[in-house]
């Protein structure tokens, strides 16, 4: 499940990703990945763009500081090429996981993140905000287990990492308030529990979890057991040119 901004796995997104360079490959860590993201901060910081930019300055101010000053471009490239590629790819997630909270500004509709919420008024604000048939997927996010997709649940890693170098942290994310979990590539079927139709009030429950013989607290870890065998046949009858997979080590192989 992908939302509104990830239509990253589009065919528009290999388009674009080919011609336009808008976008960058799901593993990419090169030096030119991070001159991309800093382009993005030092666009958005510049033009400075609404209310939660003007907030987000003024909470992370080294960090803004940081991206509007062009003569550290070099220096964030090179300081990122610095890391081991596993360090390298959580470093770069963290600061793609900021440019997608921003929307339009940031990674508009080409991100590799989908939003969600720990909020429940948020989530259906966004469900009813352009139809009254809107619906909420409720699911989980382990905390435990090889499966991390948001960089923010891993802000101690991040932390870590950081301490030692000269790249910028920042303190508060964009849009507080919508407590948002941006995960990686998507939502899997195998961390929900099922979705809830507004307008009838009514609530669907995952089928996989009629089908599970392994105990819960694995499935808390690891998820549902679900049957992918057909997943490619039915990928070619969509418009998705591309999809991603998570290894049984918690890393990523997307096909863009």
């Amino acid at each position: 499940m992908i939302g509104d901004k990830g239509r990253y796995f589009r065919k528009e997104a290999r388009t674009k990703l080919a011609v336009n360079n808008e976008t960058i490959g799901f593993g990419d860590t090169s030096q030119a990945a991070f001159g991309y993201i800093f382009e993005k901060f030092n666009l958005i910081f510049s033009n400075n763009t609404g209310p939660a930019v003007t907030s987000f300055i003024k909470n992370n101010a080294p960090f803004s500081q940081y991206f509007l000053s062009r003569r550290n471009k070099r220096s964030f490239q090179t300081q990122a090429a610095k890391y081991p590629e596993i360090d390298r790819l959580l470093i770069r997630d963290y600061y793609l996981e900021a440019l997608h909270h921003t929307g339009k500004s940031g990674l508009d509709k080409m991100s590799m993140f989908v939003s969600t919420s720990k909020n429940s008024a948020t989530a259906r604000d966004f469900a009813t905000s352009q139809s009254e048939f809107g619906i909420i997927i409720i699911g989980w996010v382990p905390l435990t287990g090889h499966y991390h997709p948001s960089p923010a649940l891993k802000a101690r890693d991040i932390q870590r990492i950081l301490q030692p170098s000269k790249l910028p942290k920042y303190r508060k994310p964009f849009y507080r308030r919508q407590e948002e979990v941006a995960l990686k590539g998507g939502f899997l079927a195998h961390f929900m529990v099922g979705f809830a139709r507004l307008k009838d009030q009514t609530f669907e429950l995952n089928p996989a979890l009629f089908s599970q013989t392994k105990p819960v607290s694995e499935i808390l870890k690891e998820g549902f057991d679900i049957d992918q065998r057909s997943f490619l046949d039915s990928l070619r009858d969509t418009d998705y040119a591309g999809f991603y997979v998570v290894d049984e080590l918690g890393n990523y192989w997307g096909t863009l």
